[in-house]
């Protein structure tokens, strides 16, 4: 009996018999594991679709939707005969990808005076196109074929500004030493020339034109901060994107308008630059024909480097920001005798790990206050700002994006219903710029301008001339729309009351 039992037992190291599984047992085991996949993944998606949130969820303005069939072709704008409270016609629609317009208006001595838009044939970069509406953005023109030869290799979205009207809204603004403002009617056009992956563009600073006739002949670009400024002065080209996202005529102490303006751009670091135009020459001939000499300096961060605002500028990606000289605010205002005269920031949050964001200056841009968070109502990116009125109205346009997630299972943290524009008192815009929410007065109300849901849209000029508002931006706004086209929307600046 001992011998037999010592047999049955293995020696060690010696493998034992597999035992074998019934394959009745592993079915009935996957199918338990099926049948919890299943219960599991519909609690999952049931938490997900009834939890869902759109933009509006977060809003606290009443919101004037503008439906998407209400948007007129050219030929349709030629045969309009006025009487619509608003009025959105296409600039362009090549059935190719066109976007991130400008706009300038100019005074042509007509009473609707003349708006140039411009635009690349592209995303974000290639020849840039332009525009013109004699009717404040109602009809426009064929793209015009007489524009430098330099402007068909465009490495960034074009901006343009009139600096003979000011870029404040405030009537005292322009060139010192222009001595007829609508015969000398100087525009500047800028093209940021950044890094472009999977192409041969590298950063090499910014292109530069200008107009001394109200847009009708333009010189070729001139490259500042690039590649050939940067082996000359030892140091690396700027990487400028969005140049200059926003231009800002800057004062003297006595409140006196000067000959510089503050441009803003940011790089792919969302290092945020600041960099000054001069008009350092404004001359007459015998003729009197018009001369100016212009010199931009070199760009530096405009938080000061290091500084905490810097930090925080880049931890959250702020860029193509907008830059608002404060003006009409009451003088009961609790922010007049310190923000009367300041200028004020707005910025997009790239990395979508706040809202978007506020700052404000009171020593032209010297020093800033500390960066704030905007509220849902202005959240969003390229915000372009400008005044209905004189009593500090203004109407902001922007692309909105709310950075919440559309469900808890949503992989992308970010929410938006398309092209909108923000309406409310220069006071309100302060308001969000301190420390206490208390404080805060939302504004009056929202536009979605768009009538079409995207996140890619936005981009846009903004005029406000003798009563009128136009707004021209892009988006995917037509049914069916492969591509986005280049569209215009035009209405009364008193719409919102006094």
């Amino acid at each position: 009996m001992s011998d037999n039992t010592a047999a049955a037992v293995p020696a060690e190291g010696t493998p034992k018999k597999k035992r074998r599984i019934n394959g009745r047992k592993i079915g009935v085991i996957l199918l338990v594991i099926a049948v919890i996949g299943v219960g599991l993944g519909s609690a999952l998606l049931a938490i997900q679709y009834t939890s869902l949130q759109d933009a509006g969820s977060f809003l606290s303005l009443p919101v004037l939707r503008l439906p998407s069939g209400t948007i007129m072709t050219a030929e349709e704008a030629k045969a309009y005969t006025g009487g619509d409270m608003f009025v959105r016609t296409i600039v362009d629609d090549p059935g190719s990808y066109i976007a991130h317009p400008d706009t300038a208006w100019v005074d042509d001595g007509s009473d609707n005076g003349k708006i140039l838009a411009v635009y690349p044939l592209g995303h974000g970069k290639g020849e840039v196109a332009m525009r013109e509406s004699t009717d404040m953005g109602v009809t426009w023109s064929e793209r015009r074929d007489d524009l430098p030869e330099s402007w068909v290799d465009s490495q960034e979205t074009p901006t343009i500004y009139n600096l003979t009207e000011g870029t404040s809204g405030d009537p005292e603004a322009g060139i010192v030493g222009i001595t007829d403002k609508q015969k000398n009617q100087v525009l500047v056009l800028i093209s940021g020339c950044p890094y472009w992956p999977a192409t041969t563009y590298e950063a090499d600073g910014f292109n530069f034109s200008y107009s001394l006739d109200g847009g009708e002949s333009w010189t070729e670009f001139e490259k500042f901060y690039g590649k050939d400024w940067a082996s000359e002065s030892g140091k690396e080209a700027f990487d400028a994107i969005v140049a200059m996202a926003s231009l800002t005529q800057l004062k003297n102490e006595d409140g006196s308008y000067r000959n510089e303006w503050m441009g803003l751009f940011h790089d792919h670091e969302f290092n945020v630059y600041k960099t000054i135009l001069t008009a350092t020459t404004v001359s007459y001939d015998a003729e009197g024909k018009l001369s100016i000499d212009w010199d931009w300096s070199e760009p530096t961060p405009v938080f000061g480097a290091g500084s905490e605002n810097d930090n925080y500028a880049r931890e959250h990606g702020m860029c193509e920001v907008e830059a608002i000289r404060v003006s009409g605010l009451d003088e009961s205002s609790p922010y007049y005798s310190e923000y009367k005269d300041a200028i004020v920031l707005l910025g997009r949050a790239e990395r979508r790990t706040s809202n978007s964001l506020i700052s404000v200056s009171t020593d032209e841009g010297e020093n800033w206050k500390p960066i704030r968070e905007l509220p849902y109502d202005l959240c969003g990116d390229r915000h372009k700002a400008e005044y209905l009125n004189a009593e500090g109205d203004l109407i902001v346009s922007f692309r909105q994006i709310i950075p919440e997630k559309p469900g808890p299972l949503s992989v992308m943290s970010r929410l938006g219903d398309g092209w909108y524009a923000w309406v409310g008192n220069i006071a309100d815009i302060l308001s969000y710029a301190d420390d206490d929410p208390a404080n805060d007065t939302l504004g009056d109300m929202l536009i979605e301008v768009g009538g079409a849901p995207n996140l890619d849209n936005g981009y846009s000029g903004v005029i406000v001339k003798n009563g009128t508002v136009n707004l021209v931006s892009y988006g995917y706004f037509l049914e069916g729309a492969v591509n986005p086209c280049i569209m215009s929307c035009t209405f009364s600046a008193t719409l919102f009351g006094e």
